[in-house]
Parts: structure tokens; sequence; C-alpha cells
């Protein structure tokens, strides 16, 4: 069901449409082996640019995809006054032609126009950022907040564009598996990252790559008890990405017909689990706990034989656990003085950060990254921690803007999951909401708010809710026509 879905999606009998994808993959190999590698990216952006511009919209939104949870493979800002955090991800380019090619569609009234949003959305993401550029106003770096909110500007971007091209079942399906071909590539990095850190070393793993010219790094943190696996992302990038991703593969799981399929789903699950605790991330870990838990209690699959579904989960996860921290289950980083420094620290950033937000900006916000500006950006290169990050950057009216749009959200989506239906689409909005909640889980020790994989999964559970409502509607109208 899930592959006929991916087949038909690029059965358009266009032979244009072949060789242009084909001259782009051929581009971004060339590039591999003839460019030095601080132009590799530029020349596979250009390869990319004629890949969205001759194509489909469609096909080019499905190529920014992946790009966008590579966010941090990017292109560095260099400026008089930029800092280490300012830079564009490498699919920002590609962001702004796919973007407008969404926009000419909707002016020229063609199909994959505007679609109405959960109501209330629109105003505070409108709200939000209006404020955010009204911040411009005061932030005491003026080029380093431009940049972060050119971010910004781009993730709301990111989020619409989403919300309104995902409008079907087997488009929804395409990216669902792109997205798991995504956490597929980051378990082997992360999982290549510690094999080859304990074969060769960590000054062997740091340059690892040159071997093909690419910027990926495949590194690891040298713990004294136990290595943590980065790969192609950093660790809590990593943890954070193969969350969501392993909620929606769930949910494939669990309307795959055919055994082989359904096997395969079943084994990138626990191959991401492993990934996921090879990072070492606790907050991942913690949260990846959370997002089962949302599932046992509100995925009906689950829930309805509940007993031998934990027992299954809990004997899988058990085993994984142990083959990764048997030898060190007690000096490793999970149970180590680290955990109480890594709190510490954090504490003492946030402090610092309220501080400031209050005697130097009188809770209106320090502007589009003016928490990374007022530290030390290569210590701290950000606050952290989803909430404070808006807070410290847009103020009281900032952070209450998007809580409320969180609030909305929460309320459109509950109203969901009481009239659930076993469909694919209602499965997939608890699916997709359990990797927001694990998000938002830990996102209150790690990450921030501006970041692109966090804006396309919001997008995405936005567009899925959407699509799960007017399923609703049409089962009610159906049924009132019945009777």
């Amino acid at each position: 069901m899930v592959m006929s879905a991916i087949r038909g999606e690029f059965d358009t009998g266009n032979r244009e449409l072949f060789f242009t994808i084909a001259f782009a993959i051929s581009a971004g190999f060339v590039a591999l082996f003839v460019m030095p590698v601080d132009n590799f990216w530029i020349f596979f952006v250009c390869s990319v640019f004629s890949f969205v511009v001759l194509c489909k919209f469609k096909i080019g939104f499905y190529l920014l995809v992946p790009l966008v949870m590579f966010e941090l493979q990017s292109f560095m800002i260099h400026t008089s006054k930029s800092l280490r955090t300012d830079f564009v991800g490498i699919y920002f380019p590609v962001l702004i032609l796919t973007f407008t090619g969404w926009i000419l569609t909707r002016f020229a009234g063609l199909p994959g126009g505007y679609k109405k949003n959960i109501p209330n959305i629109d105003f505070y993401i409108s709200l939000l950022l209006a404020w955010s550029a009204l911040t411009l106003l005061w932030v005491p770096n003026f080029q380093h907040a431009l940049i972060q909110w050119v971010r910004f500007v781009g993730n709301i971007f990111i989020l619409y564009l989403v919300a309104n091209t995902v409008t079907g079942v087997r488009g929804h399906k395409w990216i669902v598996f792109i997205l798991l071909i995504v956490g597929i590539a980051l378990s082997v990095g992360a999982i290549l990252s510690i094999t080859l850190y304990r074969t060769h070393g960590y000054s062997y793993m740091t340059r690892i790559t040159d071997l093909i010219s690419l910027k990926f790094s495949f590194v690891v943190f040298p713990y004294p008890y136990h290595p943590r696996a980065m790969g192609l992302l950093p660790h809590n990038a990593v943890a954070g990405l193969l969350n969501t991703i392993t909620g929606l593969t769930l949910i494939l799981f669990l309307f795959e017909k055919k055994i082989i399929y359904k096997s395969i789903l079943l084994v990138s699950m626990i191959f991401m689990a492993y990934a996921i605790l090879q990072t070492k991330s606790r907050g991942g870990l913690v949260a990846y706990l959370v997002m089962w838990g949302f599932f046992f209690i509100t995925l009906p699959p689950l829930k309805d034989k509940f007993i031998r579904n934990a027992l299954f989960f809990i004997i899988v996860f058990t085993a994984v656990f142990m083959s990764v921290y048997w030898e060190h289950l007690f000096t490793s980083r999970l149970s180590s003085g680290s955990a109480g420094h890594s709190v510490t620290q954090r504490l003492e950033w946030w402090a610092d950060g309220l501080k400031v937000l209050h005697e130097q900006y009188s809770w209106m916000g320090m502007g589009p990254g003016g928490f990374k500006y007022h530290q030390n950006p290569w210590i701290v290169p950000h606050a952290h921690n989803i909430y404070l990050s808006v807070l410290f950057d847009y103020g009281i009216i900032g952070f209450a803007t998007f809580i409320a749009l969180i609030f909305f959200l929460g309320k459109h989506l509950y109203g969901i999951l009481k009239s659930y239906v076993p469909t694919y689409t209602q499965s997939m909005v608890i699916g997709s909401l359990g990797g927001i909640v694990a998000l938002g889980i830990h996102g209150l020790i790690d990450i921030e708010y501006n970041i692109a994989p966090l804006w396309f999964l919001l997008g995405l559970l936005v567009a899925t809710s959407r699509m799960a409502r007017e399923e609703l509607n049409y089962f009610q109208a159906n049924k009132e026509r019945s009777v």
C-alpha cells in the first residue's frame, strides 16, 4: 500500500520530467568528484535550481523535504558582525523557489493554492511574524538579528508550504516515506560514527568524510565513559528527528498489509531506536519513552491489546537498551555526574538570559537571535529550550502568542481525537502529534524554536489534521444522508 502510493506519485507520462531528474542527479554526482569541498554545495544547489524550475511544483517540494531535515548542512554568512550561529540552511534557496512556485499556482488559480487552515492558527502566526519584525528596531546587532529573522521567516514559509501542499493520502505517504529514508540515513550515520570511533579513534573520525568530498561531519563526542554518536547531524538533533520519524513510521507499520513491507518498517523502527540510544541524549531518550506512552494511551490499535503490545515494546526496547549500555551500565553518561553538571549549566544560561531580558529589554524581547548574541556562541549556540528561546527573543508578547498558537492547535486536535475513526489519516494525526509531543518534551532541555524541521513537522501536523477533519465531515455527511 505504501509503495504503490509512491510509485503512483510519479506516474505522469512526462518524458522531459525523467530527463530533468536524471540531469539533476547526475550533476550532483559530478559535483562530488570535480568540485573542491568548499564549493560542492554551490554546484549542488545549481543543479537543484534546474530541478525545481523545470519540474512540476510538487516535485520541487518533495526535494525540499530531506534538505530541510539536514538544515545544519548550511551556508555560513560572513559579515563584519556575524556570529557562529549566522547561517542559512542548504535548503534555503530551494525553499524560496518552491514557495514562489506555490504562490504562482495560487494566483494562477491552479490546483495547490491556499487551503484554509485551523481556526486562529493563521492569525497567531501572522501576529508572531509581525512582532518578530518589530523587535528588529531595538536589537544591538542588526546584521545578526536580520539573518536570524530571515531564517525564522523561512521556517514560517516551510510551515505554510507543507500545510498547503499535502492535500491527499498518496502525497502524504510519499512525504513520510522520504522522512523514513532520512531517518535510516541518520541512523546509519550515527552508528557508523560510533563504529569508526571504536576502530580508528576520534582524530580519524573528524575527517572521514574528506574521502567522499562531502561537508557532512561523521563525528562523536569522546566522553570519558562512553562516546556519543552524531553522524550527519549533532547528537540531540539526530535523537529529536529520529523520535518524530519513528512516530510516523509506526502508523505506516500499523496500516501496511504486506508482510515484507511490515517487517521492513518494524526493523527500521528498531534500528532508529538503537541509533537514538547511541546518541546518549537524555532528553531524546525521555522524549522517546513519553512518545510511546502517548501512543499507548491514544492509538486504538495499541490500546486495544494493551498488555500484549506493551510487553512486546518493553522486551524489544530493553534488548536494544542493554545492547548499547550493558558494558557501561553504571559508568555511562546516563548515570554519571555529567547529568547534574549539564543541568546546572542550563540553569545558569537561563537565569542569565532572564536577567538580561528583564534589565535591558523590559521583557519586550532581545530580538531574533538575541539570546545567542548576549551569550558566547561558541559555548551557548542556542538557549537549549524551545519555550525560553521564544521568550528571550520575543519577550512576553511573543511568548504569549506562541503559547496561544500551541493551545488552539491542541484544541483542534483534541476534537479530532474525540471523533477518531480507524483510518490512515486519522491515525497519522496521532502519529504526527506524538512526534511533536516528543519534540516538545525534548525541547525542555534542548533545541530552540528557530529550526526548520520543527516548523516542517508542525506544517505536516496541520495538513494531516485538515485532511482528517475533511474526512470526518465526509463520514458525517454520509451518515446523515443514510438516515
